[in-house]
């Protein structure tokens, strides 16, 4: 029976994929940190433009008190204009760095992929004719290539929005507690 789950409909599972379903255990982790081993060079950059995006984007709102405070109540026309001009700069730069993050984001991606079907395609020129006869060539490319399509989404997307959501969840935290400790514990309980 067809279980339906996760995003778009792409969940269902087939019985035979339940109970393939791999066990995630330290030699999977190792087996799959080998694949981004290789990349950590641009992993780092791409943590870093993280940690820079998520700081970035605490300062349009912070800005916008200035802007109000400062430049229209206060109403000081050279201050107004500065931090305007300042907002936008802000703007620009965390836009810049979001197509950075992006697109070495995808670079690595499309290069783990690479990689891993280069050594699927190795393995499967190792097996045996009797693997061949006995399991219909259609599940295997199903399976290898939906397999593969899943890490891609994984690397691509799952994993840089968890760690850029628990980045900007700490930085506006930080922000919060350094206007107003007793709001910023209010708004967080």
């Amino acid at each position: 029976m067809a279980r339906f789950g996760g995003r778009g409909g792409r969940g269902f599972l087939t019985e035979e994929e339940k109970k393939n379903k791999p066990e995630i255990t330290g030699k999977l982790l190792k087996r799959i940190f080998a694949y981004l081993l290789p990349y950590w060079k641009q992993l780092t950059v791409v943590v870093a433009t993280i940690i820079i995006s998520s700081v970035l984007a605490v300062y349009p709102t912070l800005l916008t008190g200035l802007i109000i405070d400062d430049g229209l109540i206060g109403r000081d026309f050279k201050k107004l204009v500065t931090l305007i001009g300042i907002s936008f700069a802000v703007l620009l730069a965390s836009n810049l760095v979001n197509v950075l993050q992006h697109y070495i984001n995808v670079w690595v991606a499309h290069h783990i992929i690479y990689d891993m079907r280069n050594n699927m395609f190795a393995h499967l020129q190792k097996m045996s004719n009797r693997f061949f006869t006995t399991n219909k060539q259609g599940d295997i490319i199903t399976r290898m290539t939906s397999d593969i399509d899943g890490v891609r989404r994984v690397v691509a997307t799952s994993l840089t929005n968890i760690i850029q959501n628990v980045t900007t969840l700490l930085v506006a935290l930080v922000a919060m507690y350094q206007k107003n400790w007793f709001l910023a514990t209010l708004a967080f309980v």
